[in-house]
């Protein structure tokens, strides 16, 4: 998980991660497979 701004959604790099995420962030968190896929992230919050 990386961590980014405020505004921008929690970032995982697989589905796996996503069952250790806090219940807070589960819905929250954007699964990506590229740096194309980070930065359509951040640019998009």
């Amino acid at each position: 998980m990386a961590l980014m701004a405020p505004g921008v959604p929690p970032v995982i790099f697989s589905e796996a991660a996503r069952g250790h995420l806090p219940d807070g962030l589960v819905g929250e968190a954007v699964v990506v497979t590229s740096s194309a896929d980070i930065l359509r992230t951040i640019t998009q919050a």
